[in-house]
């Protein structure tokens, strides 16, 4: 009997130049590889030649029970390809699609006819079952929580919600399967190529509720895995020669006593690793953290924090009901600072209801924070994307966003399309929540060099400069150096792929 499983991450709307392990599939794929079943992972973002991807898909069909795409918003154009491909090569082989988006549009996934099953939400348990539903040929999927699916005259069946998984009983990662990514590389190679390390999930989902987040379109349950088997998987990952990860979890810090265990035990242990997180701004306030407290992160091994900083308006920060002030992250700055610690924090702009004065409030912002470090990272500001089912998207949809009705709308939607294509450019009609009378992709080109850091420090002190000025200004027009920007960068990704 069959017992291959071909797991695949679709490319997405534009090719990537640094390497991400598809972490979701490494845990569903370790999840049944514990269950007996021989996984295959194809990961085809950090594939850029699209005849050896199809060639990885067909040999990867050989033996396999079914496929399963994890599918985001912007896959979906890669998530048909490769869909229409495995249909071509098999007709008769289950195409699986999860992940975000089949999540949130369950009934429009559905009814692609590339698409014989929906999981929703997390997969392990909800896939196992139906894999021994496809194992016995077994014609009643229905008793099956956290599915969708279309009958034989097309009505589409929506299967009761799945209980969130115990994380406690995932078993450890399946390390063959990462390196199975990037076969004539070692773990330690591929620690190195994704910047931050090999990735580690300590918890899932999150206790907070902002408007725009996943989490809080799908209530995702905030669980702890506990400290001890966070411990062996950190201790396995050390073992196999490699000392540096990466907690992707959502929110670390947000469970402060069993962040407080994991670093006793770190000490206790002596385990040597450096690691990258991400946490709130407010978990920086003293009677959250102490100084004591930060000096273990720091001492323990953590080098960098990432902060998702959002605005410099708190008018925005709480209609994004982010429950942080614009003082919570100068806090988080300093602090990181007096501790050594590398911050990142990430802006968005093009919000519903933004004004001008709520523009300038970020840049200032951003321009404190590269004050009190001019090291740190600032990610982006991104022009906002309406997640769609978040309360933000509905307000999005109330201001005139047209929602696509089908997964073929939502493959040709410019709202998938990832925001710096080299062929894209501002369209104020897409736009239509977005009060901002200019270009915005100018306003963000230049807040996004307020925090650059070159190889060159007198090259990053000129553009710095450029950019503070414009921003003070507050002008934008004649964009001259994004032009020479998207012109270097164009020849530099082509190169970079190439290789």
């Amino acid at each position: 009997m069959k017992t291959g499983v071909l797991l695949i991450n679709p490319h997405l709307t534009e090719k990537s130049i640094v390497f991400n392990v598809p972490v979701s599939l490494v845990y569903l794929g370790s999840w049944l590889s514990h269950k007996g079943y021989e996984v295959h992972i194809l990961d085809a973002v950090n594939m850029n030649d699209k005849a050896n991807l199809f060639q990885n898909v067909e040999s990867g069909l050989e033996g396999a029970l079914c496929v399963g795409l994890s599918v985001m918003s912007a896959q979906i154009p890669g998530a048909l390809e490769i869909s229409k491909f495995i249909r071509q090569c098999n007709p008769n082989i289950p195409i699986i699609w999860g992940g975000v988006h089949p999540t949130l549009y369950p009934e429009q996934t559905a009814r692609s006819e590339f698409v014989d099953f929906v999981v929703r939400g997390e997969g392990e348990i909800t896939l196992c079952e139906l894999l021994e539903k496809i194992k016995r040929d077994d014609p009643q999927p229905d008793s099956i929580p956290g599915i969708a699916f279309k009958t034989d005259n097309n009505k589409v069946i929506l299967t009761a919600e799945r209980e969130f998984l115990d994380i406690n009983e995932s078993p450890p990662v399946d390390w063959n399967l990462v390196k199975s990514l990037k076969p004539d590389s070692t773990l330690q190679e591929i620690a190195q190529a994704t910047k931050y390390g090999l990735p580690l999930l300590s918890s899932r989902g999150c206790p907070h509720r902002c408007t725009f987040c996943f989490s809080s379109i799908a209530k995702v349950k905030y669980r702890c895995r506990l400290t001890d088997l966070v411990l062996q998987d950190i201790e396995k990952v050390i073992s196999l020669g490699v000392n540096r990860m990466w907690f992707v979890d959502e929110n670390v810090l947000a469970n402060r006593k069993g962040v407080k265990k994991l670093l006793d035990n770190i000490e206790d242990r002596k385990l040597n690793f450096k690691w990258f997180t991400s946490a709130r701004a407010d978990y920086f306030r003293y009677q959250y953290l102490s100084p004591e407290n930060l000096l273990q992160l720091k001492e323990c091994g953590c080098e960098i924090v990432a902060i998702g900083a959002e605005s410099g308006s708190q008018r925005i920060l709480d209609m994004l009901k982010k429950n942080i002030t614009i003082e919570d992250t100068l806090n988080a700055a300093k602090r990181l600072n007096e501790a050594g610690i590398q911050g990142k924090f990430s802006f968005m702009i093009g919000l519903p209801g933004e004004t001008d004065t709520d523009y300038k409030q970020t840049l200032q912002l951003i321009d404190k924070i590269m004050k009190i470090n001019d090291s740190f990272e600032i990610l982006g500001p991104q022009i906002y994307r309406p997640y769609p089912g978040s309360e933000l998207y509905f307000e999005c949809l109330r201001q005139g966003l047209k929602e696509p009705t089908s997964v073929n709308e939502w493959s040709n939607s410019p709202y998938i399309q990832l925001e710096y294509s080299r062929r894209s450019y501002y369209n104020k009609a897409l736009y239509p929540w977005v009060e901002y009378s200019g270009d915005l992709t100018n306003l963000v080109f230049y807040a996004g060099l307020l925090g650059i850091n070159l190889r060159w420090k007198p090259i990053t002190k000129l553009v710095r400069l450029i950019a503070s000025i414009r921003c003070r200004k507050f002008y934008f027009k004649y964009p001259l150096g994004k032009k020479i920007f998207g012109l270097i960068r164009s020849r530099l990704l082509d190169k970079l792929l190439r290789l």
